[in-house]
């Protein structure tokens, strides 16, 4: 377990990511310990987290309605669920059309505000608290990847060196959502 002391008291992190790979992405001052084992509701005892955080996770995640069950399971009563996801109707989604980084083979769907809504509000007992779009910042190595024949037309084969990472903003379509857990009474 991960302790940090913080202005806003104790805090123990956790992470569960079930692809070993992506490991090596984590901050490299962050200490939580991460699992890799299969996901099983029995990972964590129940009530366990004040809050969760889904970052650009839910879109890969297979069985999403069992999985949201056995994440508000460990979530204690009204703890609080942060989720960043990809919004399909995103710009860069209607102009790449099936081209879009965004539809990616690893990603089983991706939601929108109202989607997000449905799952969290219809199928599950929470409470929406705050939702927002927000803008991304991508280097310029990305971006020349996405856009290479553009970026070839107007600047040459690659960016120049000490420019790839620049980071650039950009409307990617992605947004947060916060939702209030259901109580021990059920609502």
């Amino acid at each position: 377990m991960a302790q940090i002391q913080s202005s806003c008291g104790h805090l123990e992190l956790y992470g569960l990511r079930p692809f070993g790979a992506a490991l090596t992405m984590g901050h490299p001052g962050l200490k939580a310990p991460i699992t890799t084992e299969n996901w099983s509701r029995t990972l964590y005892p129940p009530h366990y987290f004040d809050g969760i955080i889904l970052s650009q996770t839910l879109e890969h995640l297979l069985a999403p309605l069992q999985k949201m069950h056995d994440i508000l399971y460990w979530l204690r009563p009204q703890g609080r669920i942060f989720i960043f996801a990809h919004h399909y109707r995103s710009l860069m989604n209607r102009i790449f059309g099936a081209r879009s980084p965004l539809y990616h083979a690893s990603r089983g769907q991706i939601y929108n505000p109202q989607a997000l809504n449905y799952l969290m509000v219809k199928q599950h007992p929470c409470r929406p608290i705050y939702q927002k779009s927000y803008i991304s910042w991508y280097p310029v190595k990305q971006l020349y990847l996405l856009f290479a024949p553009a970026f070839n037309k107007f600047f040459g084969p690659r960016p120049s060196q000490g420019m790839e990472d620049i980071m650039i903003p950009l409307p990617a379509g992605n947004f947060l959502a916060v939702y209030e857990g259901p109580s021990l009474l059920g609502g």
